[in-house]
């Protein structure tokens, strides 16, 4: 209770606080225009609105992966994105989204060098540990506020060498030893390798309970969006407010 109360008193100042660093760093010059390059943006080529999320949310991880393989970054596949590495593969056919986990210190080294980032790409802070690599040139959430991203929860340091996050499932705190987490796991998703914990099927059962087992095919539904309502653009082409995030 206590914690929650904190994060309810603390999120305001954590959004300030991260929205005029990011603002500050990404005015300086970067090569966003190189990483367009090197890693183009493919939604002309989906012929529906699914398909053109999931390729949107994928080229941004895969931009995010080659980003901060650079920079010594470990970034570990998280929630529905690590069971669907697992279980599927790649992704879990009724879903989209793209959650990772980094920490908070590698997390501030990807926020250093945000200025390199495709000016097309938003890094928003969304709540304590939350944050967002949104792009802009769509609209996915049901407000109609919100791009499609990838979602990074920020891994906390704790006591005796241990990292914990924040459960968005049950709000209550999981942490694990080091251990559960390093060396990381190359698995496949979607025809790429991605890392994940080393104790993937502890925390995947901590999180689902038996993961291994599809959900009855009326669950079967993707719970953030309406495929039939989002908004999507030629790249570069902005329908999202930045004043909502920055």
């Amino acid at each position: 209770m206590i914690e929650k109360w904190l994060r309810w008193f603390l999120r305001p100042i954590h959004r300030i606080y991260f929205k005029r660093k990011i603002n500050r760093i990404r005015r300086r010059k970067g090569d966003g225009t190189t990483w367009n390059e090197k890693i183009p943006d493919n939604r002309h080529l989906a012929s529906t609105n699914q398909e053109s999320v999931a390729r949107i949310a994928f080229r941004i991880l895969l931009l995010l992966r080659e980003m901060t393989k650079d920079q010594g970054i470990d970034v570990f596949l998280a929630y529905g994105t690590l069971l669907g590495a697992v279980r599927h593969k790649g992704f879990i056919p009724w879903d989209d989204d793209i959650d990772v986990f980094m920490t908070q210190s590698e997390f501030n080294v990807l926020v250093q060098n945000s200025n390199h980032l495709p000016k097309e790409l938003a890094l928003v802070p969304m709540g304590l540990g939350f944050f967002k690599l949104m792009d802009t040139s769509s609209i996915i959430s049901r407000d109609g506020k919100r791009g499609i991203a990838v979602d990074i929860f920020i891994l906390r340091d704790g006591r005796r060498g241990s990292l914990s996050f924040f459960n968005v499932h049950t709000l209550r705190r999981l942490e694990y030893q080091n251990a559960a987490f390093y060396p990381a796991i190359p698995m496949d998703f979607e025809s790429q390798q991605f890392s994940i914990p080393n104790q993937f099927s502890k925390i995947l059962s901590d999180l689902y309970g038996d993961y291994t087992q599809l959900p009855e095919e009326q669950d079967r539904t993707s719970s953030h969006m309406d495929y039939s309502q989002i908004k999507i653009r030629p790249y570069g082409e902005n329908c999202v407010n930045l004043r909502n995030y920055l």
